[in-house]
């Protein structure tokens, strides 16, 4: 999964991957840094349907 970037006036905003809101600054996900979220609430909500999508995504890294 990857998150969605807009730009509004030439600065990338993001959409938190769990509640979608945009945002030019946004916490990754530490372990994949693909998932971005609005704060620490938001991760731990998504975190039952990331984490299989995170454990593959890294299971690849060297």
């Amino acid at each position: 999964m990857t998150h969605s970037s807009l730009h509004f006036n030439n600065v990338p905003l993001y959409q938190c991957s769990w509640c979608e809101s945009t945002s030019a600054v946004l916490r990754k996900c530490s372990r994949c840094e693909k998932a971005r979220y609005c704060d620490a609430a938001c991760q731990k909500n998504h975190w039952t349907v990331h984490r299989q999508t995170c454990f593959a995504d890294t299971s690849v890294k060297p």
